[in-house]
C-alpha cells in the first residue's frame, strides 16, 4: 500500500494530519493483514501502536502508554496508545492469543536495509493455530492444519503438519462420503480448519463441531465483539479456528496452478492428486493459505501421502469414544488404552504410536512384520532396554530437523546441538538394533558423517542465540579449529580484551585508585573507567568524563582499544555468520537422510515400546487367518484388568457358524467390559501389537463399530434415543461382512415393545444381510426367544449367583440366557427402600404374566 493511502487511513482513524515514520511502517503491516493482530519489531521489542495497542493491552494485561505518533494541522502532537513485548518473552503472549483464536502478523526488521532514517521493516509471517512449528507454541493434541472441499456425494480432505513437513490427502465418493469426512476430522482433531465460505452455514458448523475447532468459537467471538464495542474499535479481526476462505481459492484451475508451482512439477499424478479433484482443490487452498501467511516452513511440505485406503482399519468417532481408545471418561488420557500403551521415549514415537492406534492395518504381511519386531524386542530384554535408554537422548528429532531445514536464519544453535546429541544416540542404537534383527528396518543409517561434522564444528555448550554474544559469559557458537579465520579473529578480540585489563591494572597502580573498574557501554561499545565517588579527587587531568553526573571516565588509549575491540567483534560476527551458514549448508545437504533417520527412530521407539508393554502385561502374539473368524482365549480388558484385582478372563469365539453372540446378564455383571475387550483386542492386533489374552486367532476386519452407553446432543436438539438410532443407522449402512459390530442395549431409549421390535429387526439384518461378526448385549430376554432360530447366532450370559436376596456377580461368560436382568436386586444393592422394592417385585410378576410375544418368520 502506498504511503499516501496509509496516511489517509490514519487520518480517518485518529484525526491527525501527519504521521511519524514508525507509525506508517506499522500501519503498512497492519493494513496488509487486517484480519490479524500486528506486532512490529523495534530493536529488542515487538511494539504495537494505536487501536491495536489498546486491544492487545486488554487481551494480555499489558501496560499501555501514550506516545506522540501523529501531529495535528496546527502542529500539535496527537497522542496514540503504544505497548510492547520484549523479544524473547513473546512466545507466552503468542500462545495466549492463539488459544483465544487470534491470528498474529509479525513484522520484522530487514537486515541491511533502511527506509529513510529508520530500519526497513516488513511483514515476515502470520502465525495461526494450524501453522506452528515453534516447539514452545505447539500443542501435540492439536497441531494439524486441515482443508476440506465438498461436493455432491464427494468429499476431499488434506492435512498438514508444518512442524514435521508432513502432508496427507484423502478423497471419498458415495452416499457416505460426507460422513466419512466427519469421522476423519473427529479422528485427527485439527488445530485449524479451512473451508470455502460458499459452503452452507449448517455444513460449516457440522465440520467445525466434528473437528472440535468450534467448541468455544461462539464464546470467543462474542467476547471479542464486546471488547471491540467497549473500546470503540473497528472489528476486522478473525477470531476462531474455523477459517472460511473465498470460494475462488478452491477453484480447480487456481488450486492446480498453486500446487504445480509449489511442488515445481508439471504433473500432479505422482502426488495422487490428478485423479482426486476434491482432494486436489483442498490441497491447493491449503498451500495458498500457508503462502498467504508467509509460513517459513511451507517449503518443507515436499510431497503428499495418502491418508487412508483399503488397507487400513477404519474406526469411527463413536467407536473411539466408547472404547476409550485415546481418552478416558473424564476426557484425559487417564483410563484410556493409549495410557496403557504409551511408554514411548520420544515425542515422535508418541505421535506415531497414536497414529498406529487410530488407524490399524488390513495387510497381513505388514502386520506379521510388526509382530516379528515386537517379538524380537520382547525376547531380548537387554538390547531392547539399551535402545530405549538411548532413545531418550534423541528427543524430537523429526521436528528438530524440520526446523533446521527451514533456513540458516531460523536454525538455532540449540536445535543444532540437539541434532548433534540425537545423532550420537542414534549411532549408539545401531549395535543393539542389529542384535534384534533390525526390527524390520531395511537399512538403518544413523548419519555418521553428519554426526562427526557436528561433533567437530559445534562448541560443547553453544550459546542460545545466533546473534553476537553481548558478554563473555554466554559462550561461543562454533568450536575452536572449525574455521581458521574465525579462530584468528577471536584470538585478536581476546588479545584486545587482555590489553584493556592490563591497562586498567596499570592505571589503578599509577593513580592509586583502588576502586577502579572497567565497564562497557551496551549501546556505543565504548569502554569506560568506573570508580567510587571518594576516589574522584585522584582522577588525572588527562582523563575525560564519559557521562554527566557519573564517575565514569575515558582516556585516549582506552578509546583506541574500544574502537579496535568493536572492529574485531564486527569482523568476528561476519566470519561467524559465514561459518554458521557453511555448517548449515552441509547439514541441509543431509536433510533427506536425517528425515529418514527420524522416521526410523520413531518406528523403533514404537516397536520397542510395544515389546516392553507386552512383557510387562503378559500379552501374546495374535495369529492371522484367512477366514472370517475371531477367537480370543482368556481375553482381558487391557485397562480394566490393571485396576481390578482378581479380574476374570473370558473366551469368545466367532466364525462362520457363530457370527453373532447375543449376550444377556444383569447390570454390573461385566457385559460392557467383555464387549469392549473383544473390540480392543482387535484394535491392538490390527495396529501390530500383542494382545491381552492367552491366545488370539482372527481374520482381518475392515471396520469396527460400537454402540455402548447412552448420550444425547442437546446443542443439536437430538435426544438420547435419536442419537442411538443415528449411530445404529450408520452401522447398518456402512458395516460389511468383514466388520466387527458391538452393540449394547439397542432400543432401550423408547417404549418396551418399540425397542424390542427394533432390536429384533436390527439383529436379523446384521445376521442375515450384513453377515458380520459381532456381539449384541440386551436386557430384552424375550428377544432371545424371537431370534434364537437364526443359524449363525449363539446365546451367552454373564454368570450370576443368588444367595437369598443377595446377588453375587461371577463375571464369567457362560452359554445360555440369563434368568433376568435382576434390576430389582441391583436397586436393593443401591439402597432403595424396602416398600418400593416389594411393590416393584409385585408389578414385575404381573407384567411378565401379561407378556405375549411371539416370534415372526425370518425375512427373505
Amino acid at each position: 500500500m502506498e504511503t499516501h493511502d496509509i496516511l489517509r487511513v490514519l487520518r480517518a482513524r485518529y484525526g491527525g494530519a501527519e504521521a511519524s515514520d514508525v507509525l506508517i511502517q506499522f500501519a503498512r503491516i497492519e493494513l496488509e493483514r487486517p484480519d490479524a493482530l500486528a506486532w512490529m519489531q523495534n530493536g529488542k521489542f515487538f511494539e504495537v501502536y494505536g487501536d491495536p495497542a489498546r486491544l492487545l493491552g486488554r487481551l494480555l494485561d499489558l501496560r499501555v502508554a501514550e506516545k506522540p505518533l501523529m501531529t495535528s494541522r496546527a502542529g500539535q502532537p496527537v497522542m496514540l496508545a503504544m505497548t510492547g513485548i520484549t523479544i524473547g518473552s513473546e512466545r507466552e503472549h503468542l500462545a495466549r492469543l492463539l488459544r483465544m483464536g487470534y491470528r498474529v502478523a509479525i513484522g520484522r526488521e530487514v537486515q541491511g536495509e533502511r527506509e529513510g532514517a529508520l530500519k526497513a521493516r516488513q511483514l515476515a509471517e502470520v502465525i495461526t493455530p494450524g501453522a506452528l512449528f515453534d516447539e514452545d507454541l505447539l500443542d501435540d493434541d492439536r497441531r494439524l492444519l486441515a482443508a476440506v472441499e465438498l461436493g455432491e456425494q464427494r468429499a476431499g480432505l488434506v492435512l498438514a503438519d508444518v512442524s514435521t513437513g508432513a502432508l496427507w490427502s484423502q478423497e471419498w465418493a458415495g452416499a457416505d462420503a460426507h460422513d466419512r469426512l466427519i469421522d476423519e476430522l473427529a479422528r485427527t482433531t485439527p488445530a485449524e480448519l479451512l473451508c470455502s465460505i460458499d459452503l452452507p452455514r449448517e455444513q460449516r458448523q457440522r465440520l467445525g463441531q466434528a473437528s472440535g475447532v468450534t467448541r468455544l468459537e461462539g464464546e470467543r467471538a462474542q467476547r471479542h465483539r464486546a471488547l471491540c464495542d467497549e473500546l470503540g474499535l473497528a472489528n476486522s479481526y478473525h477470531v476462531g479456528r474455523l477459517s472460511p476462505l473465498p470460494g475462488w481459492w478452491f477453484g480447480a484451475a487456481a488450486c492446480q496452478e498453486a500446487l504445480l508451482d509449489h511442488f515445481h512439477t508439471a504433473d500432479l499424478r505422482p502426488f495422487e492428486l490428478a485423479e482426486r479433484p476434491y482432494a486436489m482443490r483442498a490441497a491447493g487452498a491449503l498451500i495458498r493459505y500457508l503462502r498467504w501467511n508467509r509460513c517459513p516452513a511451507l517449503a518443507r511440505l515436499q510431497t503428499v501421502r495418502s491418508l487412508g485406503g483399503a488397507n487400513l482399519l477404519q474406526i469411527d468417532a463413536t467407536t473411539r469414544r466408547t472404547l476409550d481408545i485415546f481418552a478416558g471418561a473424564d476426557g484425559t488420557p487417564y483410563g484410556s488404552l493409549l495410557a496403557v500403551l504409551d511408554q514411548t521415549r520420544t515425542p515422535m514415537g508418541a505421535r506415531l504410536l497414536k497414529g498406529w492406534l487410530g488407524q490399524g492395518l488390513r495387510d497381513a504381511a505388514s502386520l506379521n512384520a510388526r509382530y516379528d519386531a515386537v517379538q524380537a524386542g520382547a525376547e531380548n530384554l537387554l538390547d531392547r532396554e539399551h535402545i530405549r535408554a538411548e532413545l531418550r537422548r534423541t528427543g524430537d528429532l523429526e521436528r528438530v530437523v524440520n526446523r533446521l531445514l527451514v533456513g540458516p536464519e531460523r536454525a538455532t544453535p540449540r536445535d543444532m546441538a540437539r541434532l548433534r546429541d540425537a545423532l550420537a544416540a542414534a549411532g549408539a542404537i545401531a549395535a543393539p538394533l542389529g542384535q534384534l534383527g533390525g526390527l524390520g528396518i531395511a537399512a538403518y543409517d544413523p548419519a555418521p558423517a553428519t554426526a562427526a561434522l557436528l561433533a567437530r564444528a559445534l562448541a560443547a555448550a553453544p550459546r542460545t542465540s545466533l546473534a553476537p554474544r553481548p558478554d563473555a559469559e554466554t559462550g561461543e557458537l562454533l568450536a575452536a579449529g572449525w574455521d581458521a579465520e574465525l579462530d584468528a579473529l577471536l584470538r585478536r578480540e581476546q588479545q584486545t580484551l587482555a590489553e584493556v585489563e592490563r591497562l586498567v591494572v596499570t592505571l589503578s597502580l599509577t593513580t592509586g585508585i583502588r576502586s577502579l573498574q572497567q565497564r562497557r557501554d551496551s549501546r556505543s561499545g565504548q569502554i569506560v573507567l568506573a570508580l567510587a565517588s571518594a576516589d574522584a579527587r585522584r582522577v588525572p587531568a588527562d582523563w575525560s568524563r564519559a557521562a554527566r553526573g557519573k564517575d565514569q571516565y575515558i582516556t585516549s588509549q582506552l578509546v583506541e582499544l574500544s574502537e579496535a575491540l568493536s572492529e574485531a567483534e564486527a569482523q568476528r560476527a561476519d566470519a561467524e555468520r559465514a561459518a554458521w551458514r557453511r555448517l548449515w549448508e552441509q547439514v541441509a545437504a543431509a536433510g533427506p537422510q536425517l528425515i529418514r533417520l527420524a522416521g526410523d527412530l520413531a518406528r523403533i521407539d514404537v516397536l520397542t515400546t510395544l515389546a516392553h508393554v507386552a512383557v510387562r502385561e503378559g500379552w501374546v502374539r495374535p495369529q492371522i487367518v484367512g477366514e472370517r473368524a475371531l477367537s480370543i482365549v482368556g481375553g482381558r480388558h487391557p485397562v480394566v484388568c490393571r485396576a481390578v484385582e482378581g479380574y476374570i478372563p473370558a473366551t469368545v469365539r466367532l466364525d462362520e457358524g457363530t457370527r453373532l453372540i447375543v449376550l444377556t446378564g444383569p447390570n454390573m455383571s461385566g457385559k460392557s467390559t467383555l464387549m469392549r475387550m473383544v473390540a480392543l483386542c482387535v484394535v491392538l492386533a490390527q495396529m501390530g501389537s500383542f494382545v491381552p489374552a492367552e491366545a488370539m486367532t482372527f481374520g482381518l476386519c475392515d471396520r469396527i463399530f460400537t454402540r455402548i452407553g447412552a448420550a444425547d446432543d442437546i446443542a443439536s436438539g437430538r435426544s438420547t434415543f435419536l442419537v442411538e438410532m443415528t449411530e445404529v443407522a450408520t452401522i447398518v449402512h456402512q458395516a460389511s461382512a468383514d466388520s466387527l459390530v458391538v452393540l449394547d442395549e439397542v432400543g432401550r431409549g423408547t417404549a418396551t415393545y418399540d425397542g424390542m421390535a427394533l432390536a429384533e429387526a436390527i439383529v436379523e439384518h446384521l445376521h442375515s444381510a450384513t453377515r458380520c461378526r459381532g456381539v449384541f448385549a440386551t436386557h430384552y430376554h424375550h428377544l432371545v426367544a424371537l431370534i434364537g432360530h437364526l443359524p449363525g447366532l449363539a446365546c451367552f450370559q454373564m454368570g450370576v449367583r443368588r444367595e437369598g436376596e443377595q446377588l453375587i456377580f461371577l463375571h464369567t461368560l457362560e452359554p445360555g440366557v440369563a434368568e433376568g436382568s435382576f434390576g430389582i436386586a441391583v436397586a436393593r444393592m443401591a439402597g432403595l427402600p424396602t416398600p418400593i422394592l416389594e411393590r416393584a417385585q409385585a408389578r414385575l410378576a404381573a407384567l411378565e404374566a401379561e407378556s405375549r410375544w411371539q416370534p415372526l418368520p425370518e425375512p427373505d
